[in-house]
Parts: C-alpha cells; structure tokens; sequence
C-alpha cells in the first residue's frame, strides 16, 4: 500500500513516499522489466495478485482533500505539531519549472 524510502546524514533526513491510491502499476512494471508498457515478458504482472490499493481497503477511491486531511491529522498525532498544506516561494517554482521538462520526457524515463 505505501512505498518508502529515507536517508539520513547527520542530524538531517530526507523522506519520501508514495500511496497506492488506486492500481495503474502498467508503467512501473514495464520499468521494472526494462520495456515499454505493454511489452512486459512473461510473469513481470505477477505482483499484481500481492498488492492492494487504498480504493480496495476503503471500498472505493477517497478524495483528494479527505485523503489529504487524514494525512495530515495523522503527522500531527504521530509527531506534533502543526501541520498544514503549503506552496513553494518563487525560487523553487522557477527551479522546478526549468527541470520539469527533463522529468517528464519518455526519454528520461525509459533511459538506461
């Protein structure tokens, strides 16, 4: 249901994840098979009997904003404080602006 990756240098960390909202695994699967989608080899699918979507827990797909509010609450209760949504300043926007092009190329994400 929830993928996760952290990494830690000093007293700093980074976190990252990601919920499985709902099953669209086509493209990780070709990735993981190192093919394009729709040109998986045989068994690269096999994952698909052992994983399980929020939408299946909860009997249908929740909205973006209960989902985010649940979050939230749940940030809070775990590790204090107040949390809440926010935007990047100007900076950044720019930033990711001048590289978002690289990231969202079929050439980015079929390299190898």
């Amino acid at each position: 249901l929830v993928g996760s990756a952290q990494v830690r240098v000093g007293r700093a960390f980074l976190q990252h994840g990601s919920i499985l909202v709902e099953d669209d695994q086509e493209v990780l699967e070709a990735l993981r098979a190192g093919g394009e989608a729709g040109h998986e080899p045989p068994g690269v699918g096999a994952g698909a009997a052992t994983r399980v979507t929020l939408a299946e827990l909860l009997g249908g797909t929740p909205e973006r904003g209960a989902l985010e509010k649940a979050l939230l609450e749940g940030l809070e209760a775990v590790l204090g404080g107040t949390w809440e949504p926010g935007a990047y300043g100007p900076e950044r926007e720019s930033l990711i602006e001048k590289r978002a092009h690289v990231y969202r190329s079929p050439e980015w994400t079929w390299r190898r």
